[in-house]
Parts: C-alpha cells; structure tokens; sequence
C-alpha cells in the first residue's frame, strides 16, 4: 500500500449475516464489488455516522452457509504507532489528518484491496473518541489530546463509501516505551489509574495478562468498539507476551502467585492467560454483533519441527514458547466454531512481515 503502509493477503471466508436488518451494511465482503462499484456502497450500520440505509433490508448484505467456499481477503495495515503510517506526523490540523486518510483509502480502493486494518489501540489509548482510554497522542502531539474530530468514525464511513471494510486493529497489552509512553500518561488511562497493572520489561511497558482485571478491561473496550461503530472486523496483530529480550525476564510473579493456582508451569498459564482474552473476545463479539469478524495475525512460526514433531521445518522464534501464543490451537478452533449468522472469519489470520 502506498505512502507507507503493509499489504498482506490471506484467506478468509466473507460472508455477511442474513438480511434480516440487523447485520452490518456498508462494506462489501471480500469478494465483493470492485472499486469501480463502490458508489453503490451504503453507509450505515449502528455506530457513529450511521444513515437511514442501514435499516433498508436491501442494504444489508445477504447472508451464507457455514460451508461457504473461502474468499480471498486482499488488505492493508495502516499504523498510527510513533506515526508509521496516518497520520505522517503528531499535531496535523484535522483537515489536514482526513485529507491524509482519505488518500491511504483511495490507495486502497485503487490496488484492488478490499479491506483496512486501521490501528485503533496503540499503547492503550485510542483512536478515536473513548470515555475509557485517552486520545493518542499520535495524533496531536500529546496523549489526551481532542484532535477535533473521531478518526474511526470518519474511517469507517470513508471506507464503506468506497466499498471497504475498515477492521479495528488492537494492541491487547501494550502501554509503550518507558519514555515517553510510560513517563506521559495522561489521567484516565489504564496504567495511570492502576500502576499494579503494570509490568516493566526492558525499555517497554505492558499489562499484566495474568491479571484477570486487565483481561476484563480490554475485553470491555473491544467491545466498546464494536458496539458504537460500525466496524466489520476486530484485529489482534502478534503481540501478546512481549518479544524476548536478552537478560530481561517478564516480572509476572505477584500474579502467577495470586492467579496460577491451577496450573505446575507458568507457561501453561501465561498461554492460558492469552487463550482466555482471545475467548472473552470472541464470544463478546458474538453477542454483540455476530457479524463483526474477529481475526488474529500472529508471529509466523507457532513451533519449531525440533521442538515439537508437529511443528514446522524452521529454526526461528517460537510464538508457542517465546510468546505464550497457542496459535495452531486458536486457528484450529476458528475453523469449526462458525456462527450460524455469519461465515466470516473469527479467527482467522492475516501475514505480517514486519512489526511496528
């Protein structure tokens, strides 16, 4: 994607709920309209910017049979942490922001893709307007600062106009770099209000996954997400457990003694402390909107074929081992936990090939 952004592809199947006036309208699914068609795209759904098409029953995309055939999901990451990608830089005017947006979209729509992971959550703040995390500061230069505007809103209509599907991108645990992130949290946010959340790790900060707290808390504000916009997808990418570094260890302690009770080895629970988030998250969603996908795009090597006989013929990191990510066992349970309302992925995942 141009001016910055990271293209992947991955199978995904696309179909939408049944048209029974409740589904998402808006976005196509991914084997949709081409660009050319998006004109004829309604905007609409139940968030912010919602319009009257949503409630037209022929707005709402049809709905399909749990063994649809796969379609091929042809997306792009756009990243606002240390402004990678959108905006170029803090502090832009806000017309200036959307101007810049909308040329990311148009790049899209052009390239043939038909789907964008916008990064709603980048060091427990928000991109968009929250009564539970702080502004980004990627967006005005200071964390808690009200750029004028909700860049999701705007992404979501902006998206659905030019028949896209905008997917919420998350980070679960990451609060950023000791400085500035942790040395500038603005009042309100998670690790401001609850430092016991808080684990120090190298030169980062996260929070804590085996605190069953944190776990409610960031379930709460995905689903918080999901039920004021009109989104057609949330997205993890492979951060869970920090990446190893060399000579740090990940100071869990006070909760594996408090919460691991039921388990001989840390790992196990640290991996079950994952396993349970990326549960809470998808059965929220079902509930909310079954029609919303829930995907995950993990570091690429779940084990080593020397580690484990079922493992694949690689020799680097393990997601398994290095970030307590089970993701063959995640996968595997999407592929036959398939709503009856919507075929859509809820588990499935998108490449990476780099990390921000």
């Amino acid at each position: 994607m141009g001016r910055g952004g990271r293209g992947g592809r991955v199978l995904l199947s696309g179909c939408s709920p049944s048209g029974d006036g409740a589904g998402r309208s808006g976005a196509v699914p991914p084997s949709g309209p081409s660009p050319s068609d998006a004109s004829s795209a309604t905007v609409g759904g139940t968030g912010p910017g919602a319009t009257d098409a949503a409630q037209s029953p022929s707005a709402v995309p049809q709905g399909c049979t749990a063994n649809q055939g796969e379609r091929r999901m042809r997306g792009a990451w756009l990243t606002t942490v240390r402004n990678i990608d959108w905006p170029s830089e803090p502090g832009l005017p806000a017309e200036e922001q959307r101007e810049e947006l909308d040329a990311y979209l148009d790049d899209a729509a052009e390239l043939g893709l038909n789907a964008v992971f916008l990064h709603v959550r980048p060091t427990a703040d928000a991109v968009y307007e929250s009564d539970l995390e702080p502004w980004a500061r990627y967006l005005t230069g200071e964390q808690g600062g009200d750029p004028g505007y909700d860049p999701l809103e705007y992404a979501v209509e902006g998206a659905h106009e030019r028949g896209l599907e905008l997917h919420a991108w998350f980070n679960p645990y990451r609060v950023g770099f000791l400085e500035p992130d942790l040395a500038n949290l603005a009042e309100g946010h998670p690790a401001e209000e609850n430092p016991d959340w808080v684990v120090e790790y190298g030169e980062e900060a996260y929070l804590d996954p085996g605190e069953p707290e944190v776990r409610s808390w960031v379930t709460g504000v995905v689903l918080d997400v999901v039920d004021r916009y009109d989104v057609d997808g949330v997205h993890f990418d492979d951060y869970f457990y920090p990446y190893p570094q060399p000579g740090e260890a990940f100071d869990d302690d006070a909760t594996w003694e408090e919460h691991g009770g039921g388990f001989d080895d840390r790992a196990d629970w640290r991996r079950d402390n994952v396993d349970r988030l990326v549960a809470d998250v998808h059965e929220g969603i079902q509930a909310a909107k079954p029609w919303v996908s829930f995907g995950i795009s993990p570091f690429g090597i779940w084990r080593n074929k020397d580690s484990d006989a079922s493992g694949s013929r690689t020799s680097g990191l393990e997601s398994y081992d290095s970030q307590y990510a089970d993701t063959r066992t995640g996968s595997r349970r999407a592929r036959s936990t398939t709503s009856p309302r919507s075929c859509t992925g809820t588990g499935g995942s998108a490449s990476r090939t780099t990390r921000p």
